[in-house]
């Protein structure tokens, strides 16, 4: 199954794949970063407008696959267009993936991520109150279940209110 996910991760990743996919917007700047939570560290792409210099909405994104596949970049260039054109900060989230990490892992991973980045908004350059997530597949799911909105979440004191 490890196989051949990297298998198909990098088959998607390829220079082909893009001519699918399409490039990134190269008015956005793509970096790649790490956060460090409770007993894990998860890397995370961040796009920005290059031409932003003030605070902006924050947009966490998170992958289709299945939760078994699929990889934080395969969104380049849905994240990039975001990043430019609303304009805010898209950070996509690479969450834990099954069979190593089932669920609940992956759900735990977006919402402890998107947490951290609305507590630590001013290391960020985002508004903690201009909060959105999103995702497709599974990683629609995420979304759903780290929402602000979402019935086990809006008691948490960080999260702007619905």
């Amino acid at each position: 199954m490890i196989t051949a996910r990297e298998k198909t991760n990098r088959a998607a990743l390829s220079r082909a794949a893009r001519i699918v996919t399409g490039l990134p917007d190269r008015r956005a700047h793509i970096k790649e970063t790490r956060i460090d939570l409770p007993g894990r560290r998860l890397m995370l792409r961040v796009h920005r407008p290059k031409e932003a210099g003030r605070k902006l909405p924050l947009i966490v994104s998170f992958h289709g696959g299945g939760f078994i596949a699929g990889t934080a970049t395969q969104n380049d260039w849905l994240n990039s267009h975001l990043a430019v054109r609303c304009p805010a900060v898209v950070v996509s989230v690479e969450y834990r993936l099954a069979p190593e990490h089932p669920l609940p892992q992956p759900i735990e991973d977006g919402f402890d991520t998107l947490v951290r980045l609305v507590e630590d908004a001013a290391d960020w350059g985002v508004d903690p109150g201009a909060v959105a997530v999103m995702g497709e597949s599974a990683g629609g799911t995420i979304a759903a279940r780290s929402s602000p909105c979402a019935p086990a979440r809006t008691a948490h004191r960080s999260l702007p209110r619905c």
